[in-house]
């Protein structure tokens, strides 16, 4: 199953008009981007429902244990 980021000022978010609905819409302005990932998954039914993960290993300390486990430094 393909996945893709969609970052809402690229092409891609461009060519697909915008978030599928308004709650999504919302969750992706108020979500946190140091501590959240939105995830958006299409159902084989063809609705597309979200989730947003939180956790305390937040995206940047996870790169950086992840530069620091290949031996590179960030």
């Amino acid at each position: 199953m393909p996945a893709y980021y969609i970052a809402e000022s690229s092409d891609n978010f461009a060519k697909r008009g915008g978030w599928p609905s308004e709650e999504i819409a919302e969750a992706v302005k108020d979500y946190e981007p140091e501590l959240d990932v939105v995830f958006l998954v299409w159902r084989v039914d063809d609705e597309i429902i979200h989730y947003v993960a939180t956790d305390e290993f937040t995206p940047p300390r996870a790169y950086a244990a992840k530069q620091r486990k290949s031996g590179k430094k960030s």
